[in-house]
């Protein structure tokens, strides 16, 4: 994992970039000294927990500033891992509106019986 290049876009702009060397040496490196500083103090990691080992690029900002995205337009961030694979998620200022202009709200769906 060390060798693993990121590159971190924002609409298609290159705005971060960064190697899993960025991490400690290595990722799993950042996950060894977690697990050895918790038995410090008697807890271990256990198995299914999720572990995020830290960040191969710095942090990006995305809201209403966000570079190349006009007020309510959808910035898209896309994290290239090359041969590890690409994320892409868009996200937009405030709320999605219904063609009525309202505000969807979350349905609580009851279990199937």
């Amino acid at each position: 994992m060390p060798q693993v290049k990121t590159e971190l876009l924002v609409n298609g702009r290159v705005v971060a970039r960064g190697t899993g060397e960025d991490v400690l040496g290595n990722p799993a490196s950042a996950v060894a000294w977690l697990a050895n500083k918790l038995a410090e103090f008697g807890v271990a990691l256990e198995v299914g927990q999720v572990v995020v080992s830290g960040s191969m690029t710095r942090p990006v900002f995305l809201g209403a500033s966000t570079p190349d995205a006009a007020p309510g337009e959808a910035a898209a961030i896309t994290a290239d891992f090359g041969s590890l694979g690409v994320v892409t998620m868009s996200f937009r200022d405030g709320p999605e509106k219904e063609a009525d202009g309202s505000t969807p709200s979350m349905r609580r769906q009851s279990p199937a019986r």
